[in-house]
Parts: C-alpha cells; sequence; structure tokens
C-alpha cells in the first residue's frame, strides 16, 4: 500500500473515533446524498509528491484536505471546534504500518457556501505532511 493510502485510512480511522461521540459523520470517495444531516466531515482531494529517495527510503509530502460543512451560520464556534478536532488528530498520526508521518503545515479556511438552497459555512482544512519509509 502507498504513503497516501495509509495516511487516508490512519486519517479516516481516527477521525470516525474522535467525532463519534459528537453524531458527526465523516465521508470521502463521494460526498453525501441530499438530506444527510449537518455538520459533517468530507475527507476529500489528496496529492502525493514523491520525493528523491535512495533504494532503501522514501521520501515525500502528502497533502490532504479535510472539509466540514455547517448548515447553521450561527454556530461557527461549533464549525471552529470541530475543525480543532481535526487538526489534533492529524497532529497524533506519527506512524502507519510502512510510513512515519510529521505534520508540517495546516492550511484553514471558512468560507460561505450557497452550492444548496441552504446557506452553509464550509471549513477547509489543507493538511501537509512530511512523510518517510522504507522500500520493501
Amino acid at each position: 500500500m502507498d504513503s497516501q493510502q495509509e495516511l487516508f485510512i490512519a486519517l479516516k480511522v481516527q477521525l470516525e473515533k474522535a467525532l463519534k461521540s459528537k453524531g458527526i459523520n465523516v465521508y470521502d470517495t463521494f460526498l453525501p446524498s441530499e438530506g444527510t444531516p449537518y455538520p459533517y466531515v468530507y475527507i476529500g482531494s489528496s496529492q502525493l509528491v514523491d520525493d528523491y529517495g535512495n533504494k532503501t527510503m522514501i521520501l515525500g509530502n502528502i497533502t490532504q484536505v479535510v472539509d466540514v460543512w455547517h448548515n447553521n451560520s450561527r454556530k461557527r464556534g461549533e464549525l471552529s471546534e470541530i475543525m480543532q478536532t481535526i487538526k489534533k488528530v492529524a497532529r497524533q498520526i506519527n506512524h502507519t504500518n510502512n510510513f512515519a508521518f510529521m505534520i508540517q503545515n495546516i492550511n484553514q479556511r471558512i468560507l460561505s457556501d450557497s452550492s444548496t438552497g441552504v446557506p452553509l459555512m464550509h471549513g477547509v482544512l489543507e493538511l501537509d505532511f512530511r512523510i518517510t519509509g522504507g522500500i520493501k
């Protein structure tokens, strides 16, 4: 399994654990269907850039985007709290079976979203990880 997939799985499993008690669902691959209750988290696009390694080591960077949607603009604090939980989870991911990860940078934005009939708040986190791992 490549580093991008191992990070994705680790992040999804840990986010589901961290957000379950708050009643917040985590989705991936496709956005959830219309009628899905808000707020929710979507693990979206991911980019892997392999750096030059050597015969025994893989180096690179992964940027994982995580989106949060909320349908109540009066609960911006709740949106921020969810994003804080996601950042905390991301900072705790250090190792998977084959790779080591270190968070390098987190970009956070909160946007208004008018793509549905209901005004939404859209939180966007870009999580930049440095990866290292051995070649098997």
